[in-house]
């Protein structure tokens, strides 16, 4: 996983957080709800990853925010896809 993509994926967690703090007690594949992350913050990471990627995230990818990991690898997913308007097709 590239260190960037974590980087961001967990600077997107934190913002979202209650308690900032609880990120650095947190490692990137711990889930993030036993590590004590309420519902209520996991929707901002979610609103977080819509307003970096610039998209509403689909269903699937709302049931998958369940770490950093996950959410580095949402990060990764989509800068690997590009859309027709970007090719210019």
């Amino acid at each position: 996983m590239d260190e960037v993509r974590i980087k961001q994926a967990r600077e997107i967690v934190r913002e979202n957080l209650d308690h900032p703090a609880l990120l650095d007690q947190i490692t990137d594949e711990e889930d993030l709800v036993t590590a004590g992350v309420n519902s209520g913050e996991i929707i901002r990471v979610a609103l977080g990853c819509e307003n970096h990627l610039d998209r509403p995230l689909t269903d699937l990818e709302l049931s998958r925010i369940t770490s950093v990991r996950s959410v580095a690898n949402l990060l990764a997913q989509d800068s690997d896809s590009v859309s027709p308007l970007e090719t210019g097709a």
